[in-house]
């Protein structure tokens, strides 16, 4: 859901291969600038793909969990004034890239009903960001080639989850 809220969309698809361990495949893509902005350049453009290994406490999709989560995406950002300043480099430069890393992660689900849950997720790792600076404006030159390590949240989550059951479990 908090993706969503950056006009990404995004889809996981989670299976149990055993009662305590699940599976879990996460995709998100952004393509487009974002509409009604004062300048024409402003990009949240993104893909990521962060499967999940979920180690259940009781069981699959029920309570606490613990995942290990790697992660890979491609990023081109520019012109972004994010709240309270937050990475206020993005205020007048565009950086185009790639990120690749490493999470572990800490969520819980809620029972909601027969086929729903509700999901809270957190993730902490490392990621190495290999990525070109450019000025905000169209058709900038490029201003260089950076890399940089990352320690830090690598995953926060809120998701309506919708359960498909087996009859037999």
């Amino acid at each position: 859901m908090l993706y969503w809220g950056t006009t990404t969309p995004n889809l996981s698809v989670e299976w149990a291969p055993s009662y305590k361990v699940s599976l879990d495949f996460q995709g998100s893509y952004n393509g487009w600038k974002h509409l009604g902005s004062a300048d024409a350049n402003r990009k949240l453009k993104h893909w990521l793909v962060q499967p999940e290994v979920r180690f259940w406490i009781y069981e699959a999709f029920d309570g606490h969990f613990l995942g290990i989560h790697p992660f890979y995406g491609q990023y081109n950002f520019s012109n972004l004034k994010l709240p309270l300043r937050i990475l206020k480099q993005l205020d007048d430069h565009r950086y185009q890239g790639y990120g690749t890393g490493l999470g572990f992660s800490y969520g819980y689900q809620w029972y909601m009903g027969r086929h729903w849950n509700l999901e809270f997720e957190f993730g902490f790792g490392y990621a190495y960001l290999n990525y070109d600076r450019y000025g905000h404006k169209e058709c900038s030159p490029c201003l260089g080639h950076h890399h940089k390590h990352y320690f830090g949240p690598t995953k926060l989550g809120v998701s309506l989850v919708y359960l498909i059951k087996n009859k037999n479990r």
